[in-house]
């Protein structure tokens, strides 16, 4: 049981992470960089784990023959999946996922029919399904479009998650948390202080900076789902009671919901640590990181649908010098642009998000949707950037001069020349 647990606190939540991350806007920054990489790894020996676990049977019935048997059969189907995975989206899935590329809906229901592929195939191999669908997934990362998957799949997976814990909670006993209230208000101290501890030590000594050691210690201060995972697999197969369920997700609850304020406010807790001189102990640099730049497009433009027009645009705008984001849910369309390109449907608030709309000079559309026009007004004008919308039709002006277009392109000449005239002025 102690080492259930012991095993259960090195994992961190890339889920909870990632998310806090993205809403702040600073999963592409350096510290928000080396925090993933440091959840990825954890994945991996977490999937070895589970995997060594899934081998394990029944304590009862452990022999050393049986162990080796199952450990054995738990591996070899973990290295089928594994080089299944990399096969296949090296030479399977491009082809079929290029050819669904144009339907953003076909491209999530064949996202979800491959991961459950992987699923029946760990059930049929003996292996845990958590690890085939990581596989999946990890497959599935390979692909040109897999950041309009993850927007696709990302509500799914939240319903998921909370499928998850609540027959995770369905499953603590609370009373026999109780009788470890002490264990658990000492190892969620450790998580939330103790981690970050280590961490800073680790980070500064390869040569960061105090501060970035600081920002990315504070975001492996919780446990992860992969926690919760392990120990369902291990009350599963009967090497833990439902008290040691319980502690470990009481831990969780705590050093989750600790470390997601932790996370938010990490740039005055620093302040605050350095003004009172704590973080000298580390003894790391305090100038700023090589690598520590703002990766984010700033005061460019943002052109949606790579038809005729918005290719014409595009390409005018890159010859004139201007910085230009190319948008469109057809990631055959966005090949060849001059330009940085992001594949994904604008319905999505995460798409414009990245195209750092909130930083852009010009919100262009050349879209013939009247739906797709509307709201793309009506998040430029949300966010205070000027628009320019394609008036692909004498019915949709009012319209959309009523929600606060700053300008109509009516004719695809007139309109380019126009508008290359205003964003160079």
């Amino acid at each position: 049981e102690s080492i259930f647990i012991a095993t259960a606190l090195t994992f961190s939540s890339t889920v909870v992470v990632v998310k806090v991350l993205t809403q702040q806007g600073e999963l592409d920054t350096l510290y928000g960089r080396i925090a993933v990489g440091i959840f990825l790894v954890q994945d991996l020996v977490a999937i070895v784990v589970l995997t060594l676990l899934a081998g394990l049977g029944n304590p009862e019935e452990m022999t050393a023959g049986a162990i080796l048997r199952g450990i054995g059969q738990s591996v070899g189907g973990m290295l089928v999946l594994l080089v299944a995975a990399l096969l296949s989206s090296r030479y399977l899935l491009r082809p079929v996922f290029k050819w669904m590329s144009a339907s953003p809906e076909g491209l999530f229901i064949w996202a979800l029919t491959w991961c459950f592929l992987f699923v029946i195939g760990a059930e049929t191999l003996h292996v845990s399904p958590e690890i085939g669908s990581f596989l999946a997934g990890v497959s599935l990362a390979q692909l040109p479009f897999n950041h309009e998957l993850r927007r696709r799949v990302h509500p799914l997976m939240n319903f998921f998650v909370m499928v998850f814990f609540v027959s995770l909670g369905v499953q603590m006993e609370v009373t026999a948390a109780a009788e470890y209230w002490l264990a658990g208000i000492v190892l969620s101290l450790f998580v939330l202080i103790g981690n970050p501890f280590i961490f800073i030590i680790i980070i500064a000594r390869m040569g960061y900076s105090e501060r970035t050691a600081f920002l990315t210690s504070v975001t492996v201060a919780q446990i992860s789902e992969f926690s919760f995972v392990f120990a369902a697999v291990g009350l599963s197969s009967g090497m833990i009671d439902e008290g040691i369920l319980s502690l470990i997700g009481v831990i969780g609850l705590v050093t989750i919901s600790g470390s997601v304020y932790m996370i938010i406010y990490n740039h005055q807790l620093y302040r605050a640590l350095r003004r009172s001189g704590w973080l000298r102990m580390f003894r790391a640099h305090t100038g700023p990181d090589e690598n520590d730049e703002e990766t984010d497009p700033k005061n460019h433009v943002i052109v949606v649908g790579m038809n005729a027009l918005g290719t014409r645009i595009v390409r005018d705008l890159v010859a004139a010098g201007e910085p230009v984001v190319a948008i469109d849910s057809d990631p055959r369309k966005l090949e060849g642009l001059p330009c940085p390109t992001i594949a994904g449907s604008t319905e999505h608030v995460s798409v414009l998000e990245e195209a750092n709309l909130a930083e852009a000079k010009l919100l262009v559309s050349a879209l013939q949707i009247e739906e797709a026009n509307n709201l793309l007004t009506f998040r430029g004008r949300e966010a205070g950037v000027p628009t320019s919308i394609h008036a692909f039709d004498r019915l949709v002006v009012d319209e959309l001069r009523e929600i606060g277009a700053n300008h109509l392109i009516q004719s695809k000449s007139a309109g380019t020349r126009r508008l290359a005239t205003e964003v160079m002025d």
